[in-house]
């Protein structure tokens, strides 16, 4: 059974040009123990699947990502990415990160959570997340 778990109003930036707007869809497959993502733009459909939230929204952002498109949600944002607890257990809620200090459960966000700001690659959000990580040991050092 596929179940409609919420539906997003959401901006897209292309290459710099004005915004899109589409509407996101999350769902669950529960049979199959998939999360299920789908944008619309005016112009094409964008679907992925995976089991977890965040590895969901990352299969659809790189499809996105094809087209030249930036995906404007919290699970999106440079600064933003999951424990790895979160992702072991296909949470949807993500840290809000901030170099050096270690994360906090105020800063936890909502994956899908639209945001006025412009998103970022995937691959420029691992290497943020890698920065991170590595800032806290730095940290650490210094006191």
């Amino acid at each position: 059974m596929i179940t409609m778990l919420e539906v997003y109003t959401v901006r897209l930036h292309h290459d710099g040009q004005p915004e899109q707007i589409a509407e996101m869809s999350v769902l669950e497959d529960e049979a199959q123990g998939l999360i299920r993502v789908r944008v619309a733009t005016s112009l094409r459909v964008y679907e992925g699947q995976d089991s977890g939230f965040f590895e969901t929204l990352c299969v659809v952002r790189r499809k996105l990502e094809h087209d030249g498109l930036l995906l404007c949600v919290q699970g999106a944002m440079l600064g933003v990415y999951p424990s790895p607890m979160a992702l072991s257990m296909g949470a949807r809620v993500a840290y809000r990160l901030a170099l050096g200090q270690p994360a906090k459960t105020a800063d936890l966000v909502d994956l899908f959570e639209p945001v006025d700001k412009m998103g970022s690659t995937v691959e420029e959000q691992a290497q943020w997340y890698n920065l991170w990580f590595h800032s806290l040991s730095a940290s650490s050092e210094l006191q």
